[in-house]
């Protein structure tokens, strides 16, 4: 496969602090599982490149900090993003009901005029 064949995709995996995402991106990226993980801080960013009908695709896949402290920060990443994941802590409540308000602020500032 060529360099010209590749296609490339910015994924964003969006929900409230401690729902897991971080643990949803190193399961899909590295299939590696830590029981123990700490908070994001910032933004966290992996790579990963499938193989699919003989198509090489590559995921840049971001992992963005759910605290709201940090929302104004993030929402910079929206830009130019091709795909999110929504995610939420099945034992959490609240992080399931604020699912829909992550949904709705991705849509207001990525489709928001330039």
């Amino acid at each position: 496969m060529t360099s010209e064949t590749v296609m490339t995709f910015k994924i964003l995996i969006l929900g409230e602090s401690c729902s897991g995402k971080a643990c949803v991106l190193r399961r899909f990226v590295e299939n590696k599982y830590l029981k123990n993980h700490l908070a994001t801080i910032g933004i966290d960013f992996k790579t990963k490149t499938l193989i699919i009908n003989n198509q090489e695709i590559k995921l840049k896949i971001w992992d963005t900090v759910g605290q709201e402290r940090f929302h104004n920060i993030t929402t910079q990443y929206y830009k130019g993003t091709d795909g999110i994941v929504l995610v939420y802590d099945v034992t959490n409540k609240i992080s399931y009901e604020k699912i829909r308000d992550w949904a709705v602020k991705f849509y207001q500032i990525h489709n928001r005029k330039k």
